[in-house]
């Protein structure tokens, strides 16, 4: 990353940003993190992994986002001062509320010696494999909601002849009631 280079002195504040053209990309989570697990900077895609108790603006705290691995297994990864940032860690990144359901991103998390800048992308093959999943999920959905129905009709049907049933049988107990009086007098 052109933009994510090790720099001299407070250097750093003005020149480690996000550049503008991932700004708004929302597949691919971009954030630049102090050590102290302070946002620098983060991408539409970062922001909207933030959980609700943390504000989605420069300053936050997001240590707490990273719910596997923990921030802390990156923050206290140290590469030597000046040098270009070094992968520290790639594979799968579970960003999220730590209590809540986190989201799973393959990720790559670099390092200098200040900051961490993190790019993450969710991936794309199990999205369609979940969306193919949903999609048969609602066309059982949809056949078990036109069985359900088919049922509830059948059922007043059913409970429609009960009905008439035993308003035959009330009439005829009547009559065989009164029959019987009939008979004793």
């Amino acid at each position: 990353m052109g933009a994510f280079t090790a720099m001299k002195s407070d250097d750093h504040l003005k020149e480690r940003h996000i550049p503008d053209y991932l700004a708004d990309v929302s597949a691919l989570a971009v954030a630049v993190i102090g050590r102290d697990g302070q946002l620098w900077e983060g991408n539409r895609a970062f922001m909207e992994l933030m959980p609700a108790d943390v504000p989605a603006k420069a300053g936050a705290d997001v240590s707490g986002v990273f719910a596997n691995p923990r921030f802390e297994q990156f923050a206290g990864r140290r590469v030597p001062r000046g040098v270009s940032a070094q992968i520290i860690y790639e594979g799968v990144l579970n960003l999220g509320p730590r209590a809540g359901r986190a989201m799973a991103l393959n990720g790559t998390v670099y390092a200098d010696d200040q900051t961490l800048f993190v790019v993450a992308e969710h991936n794309v093959t199990v999205i369609e494999q979940l969306n193919s999943s949903l999609s048969v999920l609602n066309e059982k959905l949809a056949e078990m909601q036109g069985e359900l129905t088919r049922l509830t009709r059948q059922l007043a049907h059913q409970e429609g002849l009960a009905e008439a049933a035993l308003e035959d049988r009330n009439i005829l107990l009547e009559a065989l009631t009164l029959g019987e009086g009939k008979d004793r007098t």
